[in-house]
């Protein structure tokens, strides 16, 4: 990944650098990015010394009720453990509220005021046609 633009950034801790997290065994940093309707936070964990893709550690289910500064983080299968790295690095905040699909049970947590704060401004600076665009 080439450094921060317009479809994603790096999350900073408060200090300004960039956040780290270790999860399944690697040493990630946590990419920001936008589901597609450009409403709802990504978060992707990459690798700190190649940039390799690790994991998604967020999902966005059309229809859930989340306050503005929730998400629903994947904590199950291959990314299990990854809500506990994402609270043990101050991102995020358990609510120990769920929301059940078909297949799995998924974590809602609520964003640090860093991280809600962080979205807020990379979501301003999607494209305009992206930050409203809804896709079925």
């Amino acid at each position: 990944m080439p450094p921060d633009d317009s479809t994603w950034r790096l999350v900073r801790c408060r200090d300004g650098e960039p956040a780290t997290v270790r999860f399944g065994g690697w040493n990630c940093r946590v990419v920001l990015q936008s589901y597609a309707d450009g409403q709802h936070p990504l978060l992707r964990l990459i690798d700190v010394d190649d940039m390799a893709s690790v994991a998604r550690a967020t999902v966005h289910l059309p229809g859930a009720e989340l306050a503005e500064d929730e998400l629903l983080v994947k904590d199950y299968a291959e990314n299990e453990g990854v809500l506990e790295a994402l609270i043990a690095a101050g991102l995020v905040e358990p609510t120990g509220r769920h929301i059940s699909t078909e297949c799995a049970s998924l974590d809602v947590a609520r964003m640090s005021d860093a991280l809600s704060r962080q979205w807020i401004d990379f979501r301003q600076s999607l494209p305009a046609a992206r930050q409203g665009r809804s896709r079925p």
